[in-house]
Order: C-alpha cells, then sequence, then structure tokens
C-alpha cells in the first residue's frame, strides 16, 4: 500500500480508488473484455484515446492500466486532489502557476513534499 503525502490524501485517495476500480470493471463487464488480457491493454488506450467519451473515473481506470512515468503530474495532482474532490477548481492561471513552481523542484523533493506551501517554499528564488 502506497504511503501518502497526507493522511486526508490518503482517505480521498482510498475512496476515488474504489469509484475508479468499479467504473473500470464494469466497462470490462459490458464490453465482455476479460481483466488482465492483451483486450483490456487495447481497450485502456481506445479509453485514453477519446477521454471525452467516457466518464472521468474510467479514463482514470484506463490510466492506471498504462505505463507513464510522470512523477511531476503526480506531484500536483496529489496536492490538488483532496480539494478537487472537495469541489475546488484552481484556475487556469492558478493551475499553470502551481505547475511551474513544481517543475523547479528537484526529483527528491517532488517525492517528499506534502503541501503547496511545501513547493512554494522549496521553489522559492529558483
Amino acid at each position: 500500500m502506497p504511503v501518502w503525502r497526507s493522511p486526508l490524501l490518503a482517505d480521498t485517495v482510498a475512496g476515488l480508488e474504489r469509484e475508479i476500480r468499479g467504473a473500470w470493471e464494469l466497462l470490462l463487464r459490458e464490453l465482455d473484455v476479460a481483466p488482465g488480457s492483451p483486450e483490456e491493454t487495447e481497450l485502456a488506450w481506445l479509453v485514453v484515446d477519446d477521454p471525452a467519451a467516457y466518464d472521468w473515473r474510467t479514463v482514470d481506470g484506463a490510466l492506471d492500466r498504462l505505463t507513464c512515468p510522470a512523477s511531476r503530474a503526480r506531484v500536483g495532482y496529489e496536492l490538488a486532489l483532496p480539494e478537487l474532490v472537495a469541489g475546488a477548481l484552481p484556475t487556469t492561471p492558478q493551475a499553470q502557476a502551481a505547475k511551474a513552481l513544481i517543475n523547479r523542484l528537484a526529483d527528491d523533493e517532488c517525492d517528499r513534499v506534502a503541501s503547496f506551501a511545501e513547493v512554494e517554499a522549496l521553489a522559492k528564488g529558483r
């Protein structure tokens, strides 16, 4: 089980993972696709290629089945997730500013930050 940046994030992610897993399993059943099969991987690529055609939970389920090393994207997603689930949506300038700060961090810093305040403190002056 992964270690999350905060207990709030851990609880949020656990609930979302249940929803994502359920949405993906439902799509597999509806299309009669076996879990773990090459067809499942093909389906995941089809979903990712047209995300607007699917519920976000299904898209996330597809992404879970594909390999994509994106630690910097993961940092921003994880730090924003509790607020997003609570209904807060950053403006485009806010999201771009957060991304710019995260991009200033070293890989090991990305692995350990637990809040945007920490990102700001580490990135300040770089």
